[in-house]
């Protein structure tokens, strides 16, 4: 199952990565991290780089759990928009907002029925430091199958950043 879910994720690169765009253009990457908790179900916002205040709140949340697969040991890997500019670079996917993200007590279904502001947010997050670890992949995403059945091997011999050209942003 995670093999069909992985050669999903392949199809999705390498449908989108034959465009070459600007710097300042989306590009579509690979994240894979781990919780401390148990936040997939539960709605994120993203904070600002000292996390003091929210940066952006989205309109939906993704209730689905289709663009993700689930790896051995609590990770997680998914597919996400990476955006570089020249004053900031963000990370917008289906259930993180990044390295910045804040999870609330909120569910993700719960959302849509909900109206709050940046003030009345604040007041339900649960944990705005949530990632044990999180990367984020350099470079071209095309991959093959072959290149990421051992995934699971490749993050318990700490090899994403030397093997597979991830950044660790945490």
């Amino acid at each position: 199952m995670k093999t069909k879910q992985i050669i999903l994720v392949c199809c999705f690169f390498a449908l989108f990565s034959c465009k070459k765009e600007k710097a300042t253009s989306p590009t579509v990457t690979m994240l894979i991290y781990k919780f401390k908790g148990e936040y997939i179900n539960k709605s994120s916002i993203e904070l600002t780089n000292d996390k003091s205040n929210i940066r952006s709140i989205p309109i939906e949340q993704d209730t689905s759990t289709k663009n993700i697969t689930f790896l051995k040991n609590g990770y997680i890997l998914e597919v996400a928009t990476y955006i570089k500019s020249d004053n900031e670079n963000r990370i917008v996917s289906s259930h993180t907002r990044g390295v910045y993200s804040a999870y609330l007590n909120i569910n993700r279904k719960d959302w849509l029925k909900a109206s709050f502001n940046s003030d009345s947010l604040k007041a339900h997050i649960i944990d705005n430091d949530p990632f044990i670890e999180f990367y984020m992949l350099k470079g071209d995403p095309s991959i093959t199958d072959t290149s990421w059945s051992n995934i699971d091997d490749v993050i318990a011999n700490g090899e994403l950043v030397t093997k597979r050209g991830f950044i660790k942003l945490k």
